[in-house]
């Protein structure tokens, strides 16, 4: 009799620890207060998935028949097998550590597991919980010295790539991506037939998979030009020319505003895709080298959060047009002072006087600028700020006094071409001056365009 008395406590006692505890707790998301109903059970905190899934934006549908849950949020799917630890995250298995439940015909899941999920960071402090949402967006402005090395990256592993700097720069943007955990990237764009842009995607095509390359479709004979097209063929890499095309990742668009047709009989600051991000309220302009008279073309007239100065802070970058039809809070500067004449002071200055907040690789390191779409925060490796020496630009290079000779060379921008080069064509009569040879030209401080090679 008393054998049955101790078992009949024993399982008593153990109904009790079985059977589930409900309790309003407070959960904190975005800054507002919620009370979810959680349940204890069997020594684990639950929560309800449809109302937590609800406050936190995602849709649910639940097949109760068969036990399992499709929660969605964005391009976000998760999917949870009632009674089974390991679910579907974007078709990957993951484990959510404790098995979700059914209980009076209501499915609880553990929190963490469903914010992290749908992308909330969660913390615990002072017996209060609060979820944060991750960035829906950063955007990588990284130090490859002189060049343009921009990483997009958005939630769900989704990545976007502009340009990867000179061949020492594809180095040093492969090792930064498998640092950030990058195993592919879903698209690659390459801006412009420049060195500083275009040599180091070789190095990415070699260590990445790559879904998809847009550029310009302009043909070069330089080196770099060729093993960019020799790793594009060797890998199969899906390939097409900038047309306005629109691409929709992980709850942002981003936009290539320019287009082959356009390039084809453009000069060569043209032959450059200017692109853009749109996160939530907030737009991020790349214009690559985009300068001169085409310089607005293919921008529309809105307000960019953030714009990506053009040809490294060059002279003819960066119109006063351009900076009021933008209106940028920040700009950030791809150059180290390396190349003579980059960036121009006059440039920044104008920039600065526009009101935006300059930031440069070249003082700043990489620069990185998170956004969850209403508002952002800037991430450098230094807080220094950009100098800018105007006096420089007011000292023209030499004027050899000469009436003619074998090169002509721009006073301003210290550039020598040949005289029936395109861009020789559109130097002002007062900025022109004539040089013997090539040793007269770098003697002077000149150096060759990289439109007509002049040798």
């Amino acid at each position: 009799m008393k054998k049955t008395k101790l078992w009949l406590l024993i399982l008593a006692t153990l109904m009790l620890f079985a059977l589930p505890a409900y309790a309003d707790t407070k959960v904190t998301v975005e800054g507002k207060e919620y009370s979810l109903q959680a349940v204890t059970y069997q020594g684990h905190i639950l929560i309800p998935l449809r109302d937590t899934s609800n406050l936190l934006g995602a849709k649910v549908n639940y097949l109760a028949d068969v036990g399992i849950a499709y929660i969605e949020k964005n391009e976000t799917q998760l999917r949870i097998h009632m009674g089974d630890a390991l679910s579907y995250l974007n078709n990957k298995i993951v484990s959510s550590g404790v098995s979700p439940v059914v209980i009076e015909g209501k499915a609880y899941v553990p929190l963490r597991f469903l914010a992290e999920s749908l992308n909330y960071n969660v913390t615990y402090a002072e017996d209060k919980i609060q979820l944060t949402g991750k960035p829906l967006a950063k955007v990588h402005f990284i130090d490859v010295g002189f060049g343009d090395a921009i990483f997009i990256q958005l939630l769900n592993d989704k990545n976007i790539l502009i340009d990867a700097g000179d061949k020492k720069g594809g180095g040093t943007v492969a090792t930064y991506l498998r640092n950030q955990g990058v195993k592919e990237i879903d698209l690659v764009v390459s801006s412009t037939v420049s060195q500083e842009h275009m040599e180091g995607l070789a190095t990415i095509f070699q260590s990445f998979k790559v879904k998809k390359v847009i550029d310009t479709y302009t043909a070069s004979n330089d080196n770099y030009y060729e093993r960019f097209k020799e790793e594009l063929t060797k890998r199969n890499i899906s390939y097409e020319p900038a047309n306005k095309q629109v691409l929709a990742l992980s709850g942002v668009t981003f936009e290539i505003l320019s287009s082959y047709g356009q390039m084809i009989n453009a000069d060569r600051p043209s032959k450059t895709i200017v692109s853009s991000l749109k996160v939530g309220d907030q737009s991020f302009l790349f214009m690559s080298d985009r300068t001169g008279q085409t310089e607005m073309s293919d921008i529309p007239a809105q307000k960019y959060i953030v714009l990506k100065i053009a040809d490294h802070g060059g002279i003819y970058s960066t119109s006063k047009e351009l900076l009021n039809l933008t209106k940028p809070e920040v700009a950030i500067l791809t150059s180290d002072n390396s190349v003579l004449g980059y960036p121009k002071g006059t440039t920044l200055k104008r920039i600065q006087e526009a009101g935006a907040k300059l930031y440069s690789t070249g003082t700043n390191g990489t620069i990185i600028i998170e956004t969850d779409g209403k508002k952002y925060s800037i991430i450098s490796e230094n807080h220094q700020q950009v100098q800018i020496d105007v006096e420089k630009d007011h000292e023209l290079h030499i004027d050899t006094g000469l009436t003619n000779g074998k090169f002509l060379g721009d006073r301003v921008t210290g550039k020598y071409h040949h005289p029936n080069c395109e861009e020789a064509k559109k130097i002002p009569e007062e900025n022109r001056t004539w040089l013997i040879d090539k040793a007269q030209a770098e003697i002077n401080g000149y150096y060759p365009d990289d439109l007509c090679k002049p040798e």
